[in-house]
């Protein structure tokens, strides 16, 4: 019915979409705490380490990149460690849009999911687990940071 070529090209450019204007936001001015901008080389190369969920980086994070900067690598961070369809496909739901066959197909491949039927109810258990997993190590560091740090 559909084509695996055809998703892995959609799951594909929906990555390379993600990490050029990932790497377009790192370039401007204000994503720097530097003089100027970094070169956009680096900025491609933090933006694919991002998504990829790599963790290499050219530049310390913290003194490198400003808060805006730091902020674009944690949401590229999210966006590639739950998937960029997942995302997409959790944003088309909540905003009241239906998923037709294709959409499916294309996330059932991204997420190597044996069937098509649940992929919706999979897609939400994948973000409500990850904020939930993430909710609760925040709140077990930041027990733990108040403690040494203060509040």
């Amino acid at each position: 019915m559909f084509s695996s070529q055809a998703s892995f090209r959609t799951i594909s450019a929906g990555y390379l979409a993600v990490i050029l204007i990932g790497a377009l936001m790192l370039w401007l001015p204000f994503a720097s705490n530097q003089d100027g901008c970094a070169s956009f080389l680096d900025c491609l190369f933090t933006s694919t380490s991002s998504t990829c969920v790599t963790g290499l980086v050219v530049h310390d994070t913290a003194s490198h990149w400003s808060f805006t900067g730091q902020i674009v690598i944690l949401i590229l961070i999210q966006l590639g460690g739950m998937g960029v369809l997942t995302v997409a496909l959790a944003i088309a739901k909540m905003s009241g849009q239906q998923i037709d066959l294709r959409q499916r197909n294309n996330m059932q491949n991204s997420i190597s999911a044996p069937s098509m039927g649940d992929i919706v109810r999979i897609a939400a258990f994948i973000i409500k687990g990850t904020l939930l997993f993430e909710a609760v190590g925040a709140l077990l560091l930041a027990c733990s940071f108040c403690s040494i740090f203060g509040f």
